[in-house]
């Protein structure tokens, strides 16, 4: 079978990751006449679920059996499917098999059909050593999915050990909190033979994975033998970003190499039907040229080519008369002609070729955003010649950007963000004279081969290419006018002085997560509308400037993530509008200034990996309206000043962890009556824990191990009711436990290690069952363990040892 446009592959992305992962190896794929499209699974890339409305593996791998869903009858795609990606393919291969033309797993979970899916991702992650990787329960019950995110040193280690350095940045900003889903696949039925085990099975090793060692991946293919195995040298986990050539060119040879038996019917080789196949769509084509049908039977004959979709059963031909006024999504002028068409959210499957714009010459506004529409964004809607707005944001479009739509003239709001675009940003889009709202973000776009045909467009307000591939220095097209700017790409060298000349009343501006060098911009000073500046995660140096506390006006300075070094200026306490400031892991060696205390506004606080020394100001009392307050993994010491749980009423986060405070933990923690996350751990903090603990009603996560706290926990924690993480490991602790700790509640998470408690372990310490990790090693506890751990079905750590006299 020989590559062709017809070749379709779907790359599936693994756990914490998205379709962003795939940018090298689906270029190359494309380049070679492939058809290729990669879906963010639920929850993952610029999918804008959080986790928490993801209960399920299904639910998360949804996005993918969408996908398989709208292919036409007869056509097969080849599913590659990358670490947790592999579960995903296989559940694909088990629901269509018959759309399924390989399942190819890359260094990947592979699941047989005689065990339940979990047993392949239990036995590996039993094994690994996952390092600094967090693994946490999202809610006090224990319905939803344990979350997991790779930590920094896991991932610098063991999963892009061989990536560039550039692709690990890449990789560290874009990764997002997943699961395994272990929860839900526990209790799953195994997958069949006669579907799952039919399909055809590729594996690629990749010999030098780290994160799920070759060891294993030969085990899963002993386990579930597959019909071909291949070998990536010199590949570590993410085979895609460090070996990408090598890859592409694997996955294109299993592509062009399938048995003929698994080669879609219409991509066979018959010269004298594909004859007669032109022939009759010659004919078609004639007939539909001859007559163009009204608006209302060329949506009928578009709905058709949706699947005829139940959210659209307003749209029938009993209708036809008031189309206008009952037909969902259709709103039509005082003539009757059809002027907008918003569907918007309705998660319709297909693609835009069968709609007849020529049927809908008045349409002015085109809102298909949040669907699953796919394939490429036809030229036919440039004939469109009133539409103002188009919006196709979030969904599944690929290919490239058509340069016809430059042709749409009245077009003043364009929206594809979120989709699987590539190539080049067509010049011909700068020619639209009207455009107010430009949002390109979150594609696969790349530099333009020919900037100097990109126009000014100078009636723009908004412009967005956040999350392309742009390259090398900065694209000069975008300064052209505009209050907003948005670039998250992979830009280098210095932020051009240009930008501020030729946008002086930017308001909001987003080069994060880049590779801008040299120090931050002295022009940017001369911004006086700017309210918002993010430019975190890129490689500037020369310290914060003490320029930024003359910009009155701003609301947002996110500034981490940059080698910045030197110290906090005092001036930034002028900022009276700031209501979040980021400076986190920016190499700072400094104190905290009191003047920051005169930020009224300020929400959220993020100064953590630092080298911040001495104590922590009182004068922070001052910033009353503060919610998240972070300084964790600095070299902080003295005390906990008492008034920033006094003068702090919004307080909900309070992490400072890994410093090295000292003295008592003060009782008035008890007056921020809205905290629900506590890290004090990896201090020098001594005392016990103050009765007062108890007022924190809504506290959820208690951490204070690693301390040198003493004496006996104190009754007043069983009035916490909503906690469900408590570690107090690594301290001294003494006496017996509250014996109702535990009743009523849902633990997830409780270490009692390495104290010196004793006495009996509370009875109802596991009331929920929702135990997942407990530890009471290196204690004095004596007599029962408590019953309640036999039902904990979650159950997956223990640790007992070094305990005097322990039974159930």
């Amino acid at each position: 079978m020989e590559a062709d446009s017809r070749t379709h592959i779907i790359l599936v992305h693994g756990a914490c990751h998205g379709a962003w992962c795939w940018f090298k190896v689906a270029t190359r794929l494309r380049s070679a006449g492939h058809r290729v499209t990669t879906p963010d699974l639920a929850a993952s890339g610029v999918d804008p679920r959080p986790l928490r409305e993801v209960p399920t593996f299904r639910d998360y791998t949804q996005p993918l059996l969408d996908i398989l869903a709208s292919l036409p009858p007869g056509e097969k795609a080849v599913l590659v499917g990358h670490s947790l990606g592999g579960m995903s393919i296989a559940l694909a291969s088990e629901l269509f098999p018959e759309k399924v033309a390989a399942a190819v797993f890359l260094a990947a979970f592979m699941p047989d059909h005689t065990l339940r899916p979990s047993h392949v991702v239990d036995k590996v992650k039993s094994a690994a050593d996952t390092m600094d990787t967090e693994m946490k329960p999202q809610d006090p019950e224990g319905k939803l999915p344990t979350s997991l995110l790779f930590g920094p040193q896991f991932t610098r280690q063991k999963v892009y050990q061989l990536c560039s350095s550039e692709d690990l940045t890449l990789g560290a900003s874009l990764m997002r909190a997943s699961s395994f889903f272990l929860e839900d696949l526990e209790l799953q039925q195994p997958y069949s033979e006669d579907r799952y085990g039919s399909v055809r099975k590729v594996y690629i090793v990749c010999k030098e994975d780290l994160a799920i060692v070759e060891a294993y991946q030969r085990w899963m293919i002993e386990n579930n033998p597959v019909q071909e195995v291949k070998e990536l040298n010199g590949a570590d986990h993410m085979a895609m970003l460090s070996r990408p050539d090598e890859l592409a060119q694997c996955l294109a040879d299993i592509a062009e190499n399938l048995p003929i038996s698994t080669i879609p019917l219409q991509d066979r080789e018959y010269p004298h039907l594909a004859h007669t196949a032109a022939l009759l769509l010659l004919l078609a084509t004639t007939v539909v040229a001859a007559a163009v049908p009204s608006q209302a039977n060329a949506l009928l004959a578009w709905k058709a080519s949706l699947g005829a979709p139940a959210v659209l059963s307003s749209w029938n031909r009993a209708a036809m008369p008031v189309i206008c006024s009952s037909w969902a999504g259709v709103a039509c002028d005082t003539d009757g002609h059809a002027i907008s068409l918003s569907l918007r959210g309705l998660s319709l499957n297909g693609t835009l070729d069968a709609l007849n714009v020529a049927a809908l010459p008045a349409l002015t506004a085109l809102d298909l955003n949040n669907s699953n529409f796919s394939s490429h964004i036809p030229a036919s809607l440039s004939h469109l010649h009133s539409l103002a707005t188009l919006d196709l944001g979030s969904n599944w479009f690929d290919g490239p950007i058509l340069p016809q739509l430059g042709n749409l003239s009245s077009l003043i709001d364009l929206r594809l963000y979120n989709n699987n675009l590539v190539g080049d940003i067509p010049h011909h889009l700068t020619r639209l004279p009207k455009i107010q709202h430009f949002d390109l973000s979150s594609n696969y776009f790349t530099n333009p081969s020919a900037y100097q045909e990109f126009l000014p467009m100078p009636t723009v307000k908004f412009r967005s290419l956040y999350l392309n591939y742009l390259n090398g220095s900065f694209p000069e097209f975008v300064l052209n006018r505009g209050n907003c700017l948005l670039i998250d790409n992979i830009i280098s060298g210095t932020i051009p002085d240009s930008l501020t000349v030729k946008l002086p009343n930017l308001m909001h501006l987003n080069l994060s997560v880049n590779a801008f060098s040299g120090q931050i911009l002295a022009s940017l000073s001369t911004l006086r509308k700017l309210q918002d500046l993010r430019i975190g995660d890129n490689n500037l140096t020369g310290g914060v400037p003490e320029f930024l506390g003359s910009m009155s006006q701003l609301r947002v300075l996110e500034i981490g993530g940059n080698p910045l070094g030197g110290s906090i200026p005092p001036v930034l306490g002028r900022l009276k509008m700031l209501q979040l400031l980021d400076i986190s892991s920016a190499g700072l060696v400094s104190t905290i200034p009191p003047q920051l205390g005169n930020l009224g506004n300020l929400y959220y606080a993020n100064l953590s990996m630092n080298q911040l020394s001495g104590g922590l100001p009182p004068e922070l009392a001052g910033m009353r309206k503060m919610r998240e307050f972070c300084i964790w993994s600095n070299i902080l010491t003295g005390k906990i000043p008492p008034a920033q749980f006094t003068n702090w009423p919004e307080l909900k986060w309070f992490l400072v962890e890994n410093n090295s405070f000292s003295g008592k933990i003060p009782p008035e923690l008890g007056k921020a009556a809205k905290l629900e996350i506590l890290y004090l751990f990896s201090n020098n903090l001594t005392g016990s824990i103050p009765a007062e603990l108890g007022e924190l009603v809504n506290l959820i996560e208690l951490e204070v191990s690693a301390n040198q706290l003493e004496g006996e926990l104190p009754a007043t924690i069983t009035s916490l009711r909503n906690l469900y993480y408590l570690a107090l490991f690594d301290n001294n602790f003494s006496g017996t436990l509250p014996p109702d700790l535990g009743k009523g509640l849902s633990l997830v998470d409780v270490s009692f290690g390495s104290n010196n408690f004793s006495g009996e372990l509370p009875q109802r310490l596991c009331d929920g069952l929702a135990l997942q990790n407990f530890a009471a090693n290196h204690n004095n506890f004596r007599g029962r363990l408590p019953p309640c751990l036999k039902n904990c079905m979650k159950l997956f750590q223990v640790l007992l040892e070094a305990v005097a006299d322990l039974e159930f």
